[in-house]
């Protein structure tokens, strides 16, 4: 830019503000403290909405209503279930305590004809006697 000035940037600059008068401040005050803000005017009626509401809902709401489940019975086995970890035990041990396991696996788990027996160890219970806390 270039520093001279313009005539009508000279005019400009010799153009000041007014200080407002006190009189003009006092009534621009005054103004100011009696007129309630926009946010003054709803902010106490939608807290008294939001708190009925939540305490409408409190007492209205009911409560869930538990669900009964089936007693879950878990059979025990007398040999460690048949998974990778009792076998590399198993094995760790020797190989015959390895065919033990396996044999006695497939006595628990296989039927007379080779075919595998459902594994019925974690399903309910029809049974009366085991109801409730005798899991």
């Amino acid at each position: 830019m270039n520093d001279s000035l313009s005539p009508f940037e000279r005019e400009l600059r010799g153009h000041v503000p007014r200080e407002p008068s006190p009189h003009l401040q006092e009534q621009l005050a005054v103004a100011l403290d009696a007129a309630p803000g926009p946010r003054r005017r709803w902010i106490g009626p939608a807290l008294a909405a939001a708190a009925a509401l939540v305490i409408l809902a409190t007492v209205m709401w009911p409560p869930p209503t538990p669900v009964p489940r089936p007693p879950v019975v878990v059979h025990p086995l007398q040999v460690p279930p048949p998974n990778a970890l009792a076998y590399r035990r198993a094995l760790a041990e020797s190989e015959q305590a390895l065919d033990r396991l396996l044999d006695e696996h497939a006595r628990v788990l296989l039927r007379g004809d080779g075919r595998m027996r459902p594994l019925d160890f974690l399903k309910p219970s029809a049974d009366p006697e085991l109801q409730g806390d005798q899991l």
